[in-house]
């Protein structure tokens, strides 16, 4: 299956503001220089099928600058903005943005943009400012480079060198992808949207399964305390006193209340029926206050039973 890497012409977008080339000593083309020896070596390339297309050496004076870009972009393959606060508010890069764009869409590819990062642009770290942006939200979309502290660097040192490698190894990996025909990446879609549903269904069931294993551990959570209480609330009648059975110890114990006071009673009931009886020179002496004693004592303990209930 072919490759954009296999392209008998292969073309680079080279995206950049003019005034901080020329502000930073042309830096800037000499990075393009270097970003385009890399490619071409690592692609097999020679200066006869691989450019790295940058509008101030391409464009002759005269010439009608968008006329000329868009027929320079739309033959290039992968686009490289340079990212800074004036080529973010340039409308000439806004152009060539909007231009690759479609570009992209035509070559049925959505990673073909790759940007640095080179001056820092406040709105580009502002989630809700990049999103609405017509050129922050490309590059915020795409996975971008920082080169912030290579602007301290020269182009020759290791660590910019190194960056650069990198750099150029991630356009390469984009470039030799299979080119998909238009029958592949329709079923290329079809399984996407197929797996991505798929993925949805799976995590709907295993959020279903939590969900049940979460109310089953409620319940069991629930009964276990509703155990607990019913066995506290058994143990705790088991050790009540039960009013309906007499306590051992009130139906051991004798109340000698009753007894005392009912005899007491008895004495001096039989005492004084003596006392009438001697009194009396005809009767028995002894007889009468017995016998009053016994019954006055039975009397007394019956009825101080029923007015002094034991206290057991």
């Amino acid at each position: 299956m072919p490759t954009l890497a296999e392209s008998p012409e292969l073309v680079g977008f080279f995206s950049y503001s003019r005034d901080d080339d020329e502000d930073f000593d042309r830096t800037l083309s000499s990075l393009r220089q270097a970003i385009g020896k890399e490619l071409r070596a690592e692609l097999g390339r020679t200066k006869q099928d691989f450019r790295l297309w940058q509008d101030q050496d391409a464009i002759a004076p005269g010439e009608l600058w968008e006329t000329r870009i868009t027929e320079a972009i739309n033959g290039a393959t992968f686009f490289i903005p340079i990212v800074t606060p004036r080529a973010v508010n340039s409308k000439h890069c806004k152009f060539e943005f909007d231009t690759f764009l479609a570009r992209e869409q035509a070559l049925g590819r959505n990673n073909l943009i790759f940007p640095i990062l080179y001056i820092t642009v406040p709105g580009l770290a502002d989630d809700a400012v990049w999103r609405n942006h017509p050129v922050l939200s490309v590059i915020g979309a795409r996975q971008y480079v920082d080169w912030r502290e290579f602007r301290s660097e020269p182009i020759d040192s290791p660590a910019y060198r190194k960056a650069v490698f990198q750099f150029c190894a991630s356009i390469v990996s984009a470039l030799r992808e299979p080119r998909l025909t238009p029958e592949e990446k329709v079923r290329q879609e079809l399984d996407l949207r197929l797996r991505k549903e798929a993925e949805a269904r799976n995590q709907a069931k295993e959020e279903q399964r939590r969900r049940e294993q979460d109310e089953a551990s409620s319940r069991a959570d629930d009964e276990e305390r509703r155990r607990k209480a019913e066995a506290d609330a058994k143990r705790s009648a088991e050790q009540a006193p039960n009013p309906a059975q007499p306590r051992p110890a009130a139906a051991s114990r004798f109340d000698w209340g009753p007894i005392w006071k009912s005899g007491l009673i008895g004495l001096v009931a039989g005492v004084a029926v003596q006392g009438i009886a001697s009194a009396n020179s005809t009767a028995d002496p002894s007889t009468p206050s017995g016998a009053a004693f016994i019954v006055v004592w039975v009397i007394s303990y019956f009825v101080l039973r029923k007015w002094f209930p034991s206290k057991a």
